[in-house]
């Protein structure tokens, strides 16, 4: 009777590949069932023509493309529409030490200068303020003036507080509080008022953004025709060409 242990292999049990054939002459694994030292396929460093396609399509569909700046600009003379809103940024501390000190506020003028004044803003400041000065405040010095002594910076900013509520969500309550607040105030800080309220309109000039109403080309016209008048008291002098060339610029 022959060993159990002497059997012989038969075919149906193939032979297990050696470590040998696992491996070609530098070291590379092949892949399974494959012949001995042969060649292992790398992958292609060189992208094809359609994977090049496919990434070009993904890059136009995640980022389409930017819109001209041109075409966004406002012409010359127009005016910037009201905004309230302060500015967004961060203060940059180089040192963890270091403190971060603002800007420090100087002047009647830049109490809420990061506020700008439409139009039509400007517009109804003008009308309640210009109203109070013409019934009571025609004769009294120093209307315009900083240095003024009865002039007060708590009741002018009372004042710009007051109109600025107007302007975010006007009411009847919040207009009525308004006039009431320029009613009771003095002639001089009603005319700090609306010097705030002039400085306040942002115009476009050259593709930039400027200050005033008016351009210093118009003013220098003014100027010269109150001297060429030996200054008139009155303004109808220069009034008329003045206003001409101010609404040609809409």
């Amino acid at each position: 009777m022959p060993s159990l242990f002497s059997r012989s292999r038969t075919a149906s049990t193939p032979k297990k590949p050696t470590l040998e054939g696992l491996y070609d002459e530098f070291g590379r694994v092949t892949s399974r069932g494959s012949a001995k030292g042969s060649k292992v396929a790398t992958p292609s460093l060189t992208p094809s023509r359609k994977e090049k396609k496919e990434k070009s399509r993904a890059r136009t569909i995640s980022s389409p493309a930017e819109p001209d700046p041109s075409e966004f600009t406002l012409p010359d003379g127009s005016f910037l529409p009201l905004n309230l809103e302060p500015p967004r940024y961060e203060p940059i501390i180089e040192e963890p030490s270091q403190e971060q000190k603002g800007p420090v506020d100087y002047g009647y003028l830049s109490y809420q200068r990061h506020v700008v004044l439409g139009l039509e803003e400007l517009a109804r400041l003008i009308d309640v303020v210009g109203n109070e000065l013409g019934t009571r405040g025609l004769t009294t010095p120093f209307i315009f003036s900083a240095l003024a002594l009865d002039v007060s910076s708590h009741a002018v900013k009372r004042l710009i507080q007051a109109f600025l509520r107007t302007c975010g969500k006007p009411t009847a309550e919040t207009d009525r509080l308004w006039r009431e607040e320029a009613k009771f105030a003095g002639p001089q800080e009603l005319g700090m008022c609306l010097r705030w309220g002039l400085a306040r309109v942002v115009r476009i000039y050259g593709g930039q953004e400027v200050r005033g109403l008016l351009s210093y080309e118009m003013y220098e016209d003014w100027r010269e025709a109150e001297a060429e008048l030996n200054f008139p008291r009155h303004t109808l002098a220069h009034s008329s060409s003045l206003s001409l060339n101010f609404y040609a610029h809409f």
